[in-house]
């Protein structure tokens, strides 16, 4: 294989050994794909004719790419050169419309997945290989077989398989100590960890596969153990690691040459030419710098060969990692990215189900919230944040709203007073989560009467005991006769005759001190506001001069009436009848136990 490999790379004979190579890589990739499809009458040529709506974007984004999808545009000049026979009948021979056909027969294999970037650099490199039809199903073999099922998966996974590649490399990195504590001291002088910087480095390279990156012998060794040896992503794994100890080994001379240059200096100094603008120690500094934060972009690109097949041959002994090593740690990550989704899954469900609003409408909301805490010190939001999300929704958009506020007539005291109720821990934020169930409770998406109930409870218990005194029920009467009173009068739109005979009009939108009753009598709002203190006074079945929580709940279950009121009433008229009243919604003592809460905020 390292003799073929050699004749691609030699000017005579290039072609025929290309064909050859590729050969190789087909027999032991696509043809099998290909010879499983053709059992199952399955033939590219079909998957060419297929034209599915649903994959419209998809094919919009082909199109968009192949203007700049060819042999020259790679930056690498030892690939340009490589690439340049190819070049010269690209257009002659049709290879855009070859390039193109690939990618929709792709496509329209792997629908599920769809066109994801890189994989027309993959398919591109391979027509220089192979013809065609035996590109499309190599590419098929890679991404199905050779490379994590999920590595180019979109929403909701977003590439998951290849976030857990990338923390594998970086354990393994870590464990086989392949960079060195005094180069992960200077990575971080320059404000990037070891971690950041090896995720920095393969990020970019594992997608293509390291086309455009490694030098061309490096690169042909990588594919020809990715695809003849079978290898597949532990190839990837391995070339990275060889990349990570390469670029170790560069930062060290790095650390030399400073030392070297900062002697020179110090020499000169003695000499009486330190006064010479050009022996200032700011240049060398500016210079280590650059030079320190491009070394890992650029390690890649002069990894030596005989260093890749070092890491190839998993040697232990020289320090690599084994294959058993290598799958184990690979599972680990997976673990725990599985249960991080699974978790992401789990919280979303728990949302679904505790305020009824819909998925897509929480993750319109969830871009909001991420949008207005960007760059905060904390993921929450403040009382000032709290209070623009409620009353424009999920339309924000950086430092501005949408036009249409959703719900511009509540108030500021409102929204505050929310917020006040919401922050459950007393820490001045308010977590996605709780943003929810205040928007649920405001009408995003159904509550029952109990979580009703259970929030007003919250808000007149104003000084955390978890008793109702007489004081805060009168309040609270005061809200349900209110809105009971509205209630009657919206029922009640036309004038009627009092026992009397005697007309009256209707009771005007904002006056609250008199109703009428259902036998045609005038009663007034101080009365209705007594007799339903009364009522509640009534449900205090120990006697001790406080309404709890669960006595209220007991009593409420025996009274169809309140129970009707507080499932009709809508929890912005509670609120803003609180602070009508004069009740301020205090922020709760931190000892305060977590049963006194709304149930729907400690869910």
């Amino acid at each position: 294989a390292l003799l073929v490999m050699e004749a691609v790379l030699a000017s005579k004979a290039r072609g025929e050994a290309c064909r050859k190579l590729g050969g190789e890589w087909f027999e032991r990739s696509g043809a099998i794909l290909r010879a499983e499809a053709k059992t199952q009458g399955i033939t590219y040529e079909a998957y060419v004719k297929e034209d599915r709506p649903h994959l419209q974007k998809d094919y919009e984004q082909i199109s968009k790419d192949l203007p700049r999808t060819t042999p020259h545009s790679f930056e690498r000049l030892d690939l340009l050169a490589f690439l340049a026979p190819l070049a010269a009948i690209w257009d002659q021979k049709g290879y855009e419309g070859k390039l193109k056909r690939v990618l929709r027969a792709f496509v329209a294999r792997h629908s599920a997945l769809g066109y994801a970037q890189g994989m027309n650099f993959l398919a591109l490199f391979l027509l220089a290989f192979l013809d065609e039809e035996e590109t499309f199903w190599t590419v098929s073999y890679i991404v199905s077989r050779l490379r994590p099922l999920d590595f180019y998966s979109g929403a909701p996974f977003d590439m998951n398989g290849m976030r857990t590649t990338l923390d594998t490399i970086v354990t393994l990195a870590a464990k086989l100590k392949l960079v060195d504590e005094h180069v992960g001291e200077m990575l971080m002088d320059e404000g990037c960890s070891v971690e950041d910087s090896i995720k920095m480095s393969c990020s970019a390279q594992l997608p293509v596969l390291f086309i455009d990156q490694l030098p061309m012998s490096s690169l042909l060794r990588f594919w020809n153990a990715f695809l003849a040896e079978g290898k597949g992503d532990l190839a990837s794994i391995l070339t990275s690691l060889a990349i990570t100890k390469h670029a170790n080994n560069l930062l060290m001379q790095v650390d030399e040459d400073e030392k070297e240059e900062r002697q020179k200096l110090s020499e000169s100094t003695r000499k009486g030419l330190g006064e010479d603008p050009n022996n200032s120690a700011e240049p060398i500094e500016r210079k280590m710098s650059i030079q320190k934060l491009r070394v890992f972009r650029d390690a890649s690109g002069s990894l030596p060969l005989s260093l890749l097949e070092n890491a190839l041959t998993m040697n232990e002994k020289d320090g690599w990692p084994t294959k058993a090593m290598v799958e184990k740690a690979r599972f680990a990550q997976s673990a725990k990215e599985a249960k991080s989704l699974a978790q992401e899954t789990i919280d979303l469900y728990s949302l679904l189900k505790a305020t009824k609003i819909t998925c897509a409408d929480i993750k319109k909301y969830q871009t909001a919230f991420r949008t207005i805490t960007k760059g905060a010190e904390s993921y929450a939001l403040n009382q000032d944040q709290f209070v623009r999300i409620l009353k424009h929704g999920s339309s924000i958009k950086e430092d501005n709203v949408q036009q249409g506020s959703r719900r511009s007539h509540i108030s500021k005291d409102l929204a505050r007073a929310l917020f006040l109720v919401a922050d459950r821990d007393g820490d001045g934020g308010v977590d996605f989560r709780e943003l929810m169930v205040s928007l649920s409770l405001l009408g995003e998406g159904p509550s029952s009467s109990k979580e009703r109930l259970r929030l007003l409870f919250q808000a007149f218990d104003r000084n955390g005991d978890g008793l109702l005194a007489k004081s805060e029920l009168r309040a609270l009467a005061t809200i349900l006769v209110k809105h009971q009173l509205r209630a009657t009068h919206s029922r009640q739109p036309t004038a009627r005759a009092n026992k009397h005979g005697t007309l009256i009009s209707p009771i005007p939108s904002r006056d609250w001190s008199t109703a009428v009753k259902s036998n045609g009598s005038i009663e007034r709002g101080p009365q209705q506001i007594a007799k339903m203190l009364n009522q509640l006074l009534s449900l205090d079945t120990d006697e001790s001069g406080g309404l709890s929580y669960p006595e209220l709940e007991a009593g409420i279950d025996k009274c169809p009436e309140l129970a009707k009121l507080l499932e009709d009433m809508h929890i912005e008229t509670a609120f803003d009848g609180l602070l009508n009243t004069g009740v301020e919604a205090r922020r709760r003592p931190k000892h305060r136990d977590d049963t006194a809460l709304c149930r729907c905020l400690i869910m």
